[in-house]
């Protein structure tokens, strides 16, 4: 049986709550693997006007196991992996003020993405675009 996810969220908040597994002190870098989050979090992006599914077949790294997508959320770069089947699922959010080196996690055309997308955030991002909060979630 799934569990109900409720957490509050715009208009009644002021930020837009995503949820994660792990999570930095520094709140730089989050990670999940939680499917039931993974889909939360993909209809909280979708609500916030973003199409993901279109940004990730627009952005994507295939793979004989599923897809890849990178997308800018709030202040953060999201990787969203996804297999085929869509059963396994992870979300990994890097602070886009932070610079990083995730060419030993991703694959090269992840790599490059992830940092045409941070180039492009970086020229873009004001402070109104910080609408996104991680919060550390139980499994």
């Amino acid at each position: 049986m799934k569990k109900r996810i409720m957490v509050l969220q715009p208009p009644i908040t002021e930020h837009y709550t995503l949820l994660v597994d792990n999570i930095n002190v520094t709140e730089t870098f989050a990670h999940t693997t939680d499917l039931q989050k993974c889909e939360y979090n993909r209809q909280i992006i979708e609500d916030m006007g973003g199409d993901i599914d279109f940004q990730i077949q627009v952005k994507t790294a295939l793979s004989k196991n599923g897809v890849t997508g990178v997308l800018p959320l709030g202040r953060y770069i999201v990787i969203i992996k996804s297999s085929k089947d869509e059963l396994s699922q992870e979300m990994f959010f890097f602070d886009g003020f932070i610079k990083v080196d995730i060419t030993d996690t991703f694959s090269k055309a992840v790599a490059s993405e992830f940092d045409r997308v941070r180039e492009q955030w970086e020229l873009r991002f004001t402070k109104n675009d910080d609408l996104v909060r991680l919060l550390l979630s139980e499994k």
